[in-house]
C-alpha cells in the first residue's frame, strides 16, 4: 500500500507531465509581454512623449509586471511540485492586466490629449479580457494541480486550458492591432508593438501544445524555398 507521501509524488508528478507542453512557450511569451512592457515605460521617458511619473508608465509597468508572472508560470508547468503555483502566478498576472487595463483608461481619459496618441476606448477592454483569460487559466492550472494527478492524465481539462491561452493570445493580438495602428514617429513605438504580437502567438502556441494542435502544414509552393 502507498504512504501518503509516495501517493503526494505520484500525484504530482502525473501533474507535471500535464502541464509541460506550454512551459517553453508560456515562458517566452511572459518574457516578450514584459518587454514589451518595459519599451512602454521607456518611451514615456523620451519626446515626443515625456510623460513619465503618469498613467501611461504605470500601465506599462503593470503590463511587465504581468508577463513576468506568465513567464514564473510557464517555468513552474516544468517542475512537478509546482503546477498550484504555476496556477498561482497565471491568476497574478491577471491583477496585474486589470491594473494595466484601468491605468490605460485613465490615460485615455485624463492626460492622453498632451502626447500625440489617439487611442481608443476599446483598448482597456482589450486588456480587461486578457486578465480574464489568464485568471480562468491560471484556474485550470490550479485545480489541475490540486486534482488532477488523482487519476489518469486524460483526466485533466486540457481543452479548456487551451481554450483561455487561446482567448488571452486574441486578446493581446487586440491590443497589438491597436497599438500598431498609431501614427508615432518613433523607432521604440514599433519595437513595443513587435514584442507585443510575437508575444500573443507565443500563448497561440501554449495552447495549440496542451491540446495536441499540431501546426499547419505549408501548401502550394510554400514549402519551396523562395516560394511564396
Amino acid at each position: 500500500m502507498l504512504n501518503r507521501l509516495t501517493l503526494f509524488y505520484l500525484v504530482h508528478a502525473v501533474s507535471s507531465l500535464v502541464l509541460k507542453p506550454v512551459a517553453i512557450p508560456m515562458m517566452e511569451g511572459g518574457s516578450l509581454l514584459a518587454k514589451s512592457g518595459e519599451a512602454l515605460v521607456k518611451l514615456t521617458t523620451e519626446p515626443p512623449f515625456e510623460c513619465y511619473g503618469g498613467t501611461l508608465s504605470a500601465a506599462g509597468a503593470s503590463l511587465r509586471n504581468a508577463g513576468d508572472c506568465l513567464s514564473q508560470a510557464g517555468a513552474n508547468t516544468r517542475n512537478k511540485f509546482a503546477a498550484e503555483m504555476a496556477g498561482d502566478e497565471c491568476r497574478e498576472s491577471a491583477v496585474c492586466l486589470e491594473e494595466c487595463s484601468e491605468k490605460m483608461a485613465a490615460f485615455i481619459t485624463d492626460e492622453m490629449e498632451y502626447v500625440p496618441l489617439n487611442l481608443p476606448n476599446s483598448l482597456p477592454e482589450f486588456l480587461a479580457d486578457a486578465s480574464k483569460n489568464a485568471e480562468m487559466a491560471g484556474r485550470v492550472m490550479f485545480s489541475q494541480g490540486m486534482k488532477g494527478g488523482k487519476g489518469k492524465q486524460e483526466d485533466v481539462d486540457r481543452e479548456a486550458l487551451g481554450k483561455f491561452l487561446e482567448g488571452l493570445s486574441v486578446s493581446l493580438k487586440n491590443v497589438h492591432a491597436v497599438l500598431e495602428a498609431q501614427e508615432v514617429a518613433c523607432g521604440g513605438w514599433s519595437v513595443m508593438c513587435g514584442h507585443f504580437e510575437k508575444a500573443a502567438d507565443k500563448f497561440l502556441l501554449s495552447s495549440n501544445e496542451i491540446r495536441g494542435i499540431a501546426p499547419a502544414k505549408p501548401t502550394g509552393r510554400s514549402f519551396m524555398k523562395g516560394g511564396p
